[in-house]
């Protein structure tokens, strides 16, 4: 063996590489930055892990759920490697402890969220530390639901400008090109690493079924009910909706709770875990739900209404699975849900009437001033419009929608397509695959 081989197998027990792992690790010791395109289940976790344990000074990994986060770094710390977490939900001791380590050194691997990385105070500390790599995991984020669902992704390139890290590692497991050219130039990588492995599951069934929404908790619990069919997990559109379809469920004698961001944190965190030890068989979630749960034997995934995009459904469905056995990806749809996506999107970004009444106002009252009066702005718009000015940010929103509009339009076609599911996903990252699968519900009929 040789000296990786060698550091696998004492750190982490394993005596074998998975595909793309030791290019991605080697790439990141000769100090190079890293984008990787792998799919969910590829060993991802390790290209950050081990590269760590063999460098000087701190490893960041940057990540969107505490839930993950604690998983990796229980078992991090399982195997006495010396790797942490800081989060908002830890008692004030705790975070002290993590923060002391940090000062003296004693940490290889250090995990946050994208807001922690970007406080003041905390940006300080860790600019004192010499920093090997940052990882950001689940990079997607930085464009597919960075304007609406975690801005902070969107604002990463800021931190990374103050702590200049010797190396980028970019981690996703859903992006087509124009993604992972934004994600490279958001986190400012130099001359990056290209790691792609197909992102095709042969162990997953694809279906695409046209009902209307009246059917389709039934459909899904026909889905269910057969022996094998579980644990599963139900996507829904809205928060009544979870709870709707968890009662449905339970009153058919399913072992099913709702999962969404209106319940409280310990109630998600105690269903989250629930169904991670096989106490839950069903989860019927919200995308609140879409990267919160590390479960292998995941055997169904039914979405009750589609995603807005490829990249959303590729993540979501991705979770089934992950052990390698078969699995089925279930979709329920009907031209409705289009109709009202569309909808949707036609006032999700400002129109070009507030943008001039922004920019009127600005003339004479400061931006903070006027923040209460255009909440319909979110976050991240809000700074990007005022840092673009008025000649450009009319274009820059336009764009934006065109760009939600055509990866609808993909998710249309996926599911009214005559052809190879699985072939129709993959083709929307750009990905080529034979017309024929064997497993989805287009080649098996």
């Amino acid at each position: 063996m040789d000296y990786l081989q060698t550091a696998l197998h004492y750190f982490f027990g394993r005596r074998h590489f998975r595909p793309g792992q030791r290019q991605v690790i080697e790439g990141l010791l000769e100090g190079r930055d890293v984008l990787a395109l792998w799919p969910t289940g590829a060993g991802k976790s390790l290209t950050y892990q081990l590269p760590a344990l063999l460098s000087s000074g701190l490893t960041v990994v940057v990540s969107p759920l505490i839930a993950l986060m604690e998983d990796q770094v229980e078992s991090l710390q399982a195997r006495r490697l010396p790797a942490a977490l800081l989060s908002s939900a830890q008692e004030p001791a705790l975070k002290e402890e993590t923060l002391q380590k940090l000062r003296r050194g004693q940490l290889k691997l250090l995990f946050v969220a994208p807001e922690r990385l970007l406080d003041g105070d905390f940006l300080r500390e860790l600019a004192a530390s010499p920093l090997n790599c940052l990882a950001v995991d689940e990079a997607h984020c930085i464009t597919q639901w960075g304007h609406d669902f975690r801005p902070a992704y969107l604002r990463l390139g800021l931190a990374i400008s103050h702590l200049r890290p010797r190396t980028i590692l970019a981690l996703t497991a859903s992006a087509n090109r124009s993604t992972l050219a934004a994600i490279s130039l958001t986190l400012g990588q130099r001359d990056p690493l290209f790691s792609r492995l197909s992102l095709n599951r042969p162990n997953l069934y694809y279906q695409a079924l046209e009902a209307p929404p009246s059917q389709r908790p039934r459909l899904a619990l026909t889905y269910l009910r057969p022996p094998g069919a579980r644990p599963a997990v139900v996507y829904v559109s809205r928060r009544k909706e979870a709870e709707r379809m968890a009662r449905y469920l339970r009153q058919a004698g399913l072992q099913a709770a709702p999962y969404h961001a209106g319940l409280p944190s310990l109630w998600r965190s105690q269903i989250s875990t629930a169904f991670k030890k096989d106490r839950l068989e069903v989860i019927c979630a919200t995308v609140a739900f879409g990267m919160g749960v590390d479960k292998a034997n995941i055997r169904q995934v039914i979405h009750l209404a589609p995603p807005a995009s490829p990249e959303d459904y590729y993540q979501e469905s991705g979770r089934a699975g992950r052990d390698g056995l078969p699995s089925a990806c279930r979709l329920l749809w009907s031209p409705q849900d289009f109709y009202w996506q569309r909808g949707h999107l036609a006032g999700r970004y400002p129109t070009s009437q507030r943008l001039a009444r922004l920019f009127l106002q600005l003339r004479t009252t400061p931006a903070s001033q006027l923040r209460s009066q255009f909440l319909d702005f979110s976050p991240t718009i809000w700074h990007s419009v005022l840092e673009l000015g008025p000649d450009l940010a009319a274009s820059y929103l336009e764009r934006l929608q065109e760009q939600a509009l055509e990866r609808l339009e993909l998710m249309e076609a996926y599911c009214e397509g005559q052809a190879c599911r699985r072939q129709l996903l993959l083709r929307a990252f750009q990905e080529e695959r034979p017309d024929y699968c064997a497993t989805c519900d287009y080649c098996a009929a």
